[in-house]
Parts: structure tokens; sequence; C-alpha cells
């Protein structure tokens, strides 16, 4: 650089293009590192989820089938568990009133109503229990995928010198 270069500011022009791109440069390759970081992150969260897809397929259809038997708790009546029961129930209750000679009265129809009601509530309970621990089962499995979560980001922003 000459005397005229100096005197016109040349020379500090010069040195700020220099500095900005320096400056452009470095924040490029910053910027890569990050992109280069979520994609890792990205991979290993989707490589981690696969292996809880059976859990999370169960969890699923466990809660449809709860939020369908909470919705419409009368179709535990199609059970074919509540067809034998209350078949064979209805059966030994009507030969009971029988023998006793009571067959058609108030009281058998009353023993009729109170075994239906006992064995649906019965059998609503048991269908709910059924389903439950595979609802817990599902929020149990998915624990140590937000741990692994953590810790997988935890990892990539180490990595990237964040």
């Amino acid at each position: 650089m000459s005397f005229f270069d100096t005197l016109l500011g040349n020379d500090a022009a010069s040195a700020a293009r220099q500095a900005a791109a320096d400056t452009y440069r470095r924040q490029q390759e910053a910027s890569a590192g990050t992109r280069t970081a979520g994609d890792q992150y990205a991979t290993s969260m989707t490589d981690l989820a696969r292996g809880y897809q059976p859990w999370q397929g169960t969890g699923l259809a466990a809660n449809d089938a709860v939020r369908n038997l909470m919705a419409d708790p009368s179709s535990v009546r199609s059970l074919p568990a509540y067809q034998f029961l209350l078949g064979e129930g209805t059966k030994a209750v009507d030969r009971s009133a029988a023998a006793g000679g009571n067959l058609f009265s108030g009281k058998t129809g009353k023993a009729l109503e109170t075994y239906g009601t006992n064995l649906a509530d019965k059998t609503y309970g048991d269908a709910v229990a059924r389903l439950m621990p595979y609802l817990r089962i599902r929020s149990w499995a998915l624990r140590p995928l937000n741990s692994a979560r953590m810790a997988a980001l935890r990892s990539v922003l180490s990595s990237a010198g964040m």
C-alpha cells in the first residue's frame, strides 16, 4: 500500500472488508455446525422413537378401547362372556323360582333384574380393569424416551460447542 492509499483510507477500507469477510465466514461455519447438530439430534430421536412403536401402538389402541367403552357402556352386552353369563344366570334364577313355585312372581322378576344389573356392572368393571394395565404400560414405556431425548440433546449441543 502506498502513502496515497493510506491517506485516502484504502488501507482501513480493505481491513474492514477483510474483517467483515472473516466474520461472515465464521458465522456460516457456526450455522453449519448448528444445522449438523440439529440433523444428528433429529436422526437419533427418530431411531429412538422407532423402538417405542410397539408400546405406542398398544397404548393408543387401549386409549381408543377405553374411550369407546366410556362413550357406550352398554357395549359390554355384546361381549360373548356377558352373553353366556347372562343366559346361564337367567336359567339359574328361573330354575330356582320354578322349584319354589314362584316362576312368574314379582320376586323372580326382581331377582332377574338384580342379577342382570350386577352382571353388567361387574362386566363393565372387568373390561375397564383389563384395559388399564395397557395404559400404564404405555406411560411407563415412554418415560425413558423423554430421558434419552434430553441426553441426546445435551450430547449434540456439547459436540456443537454450545
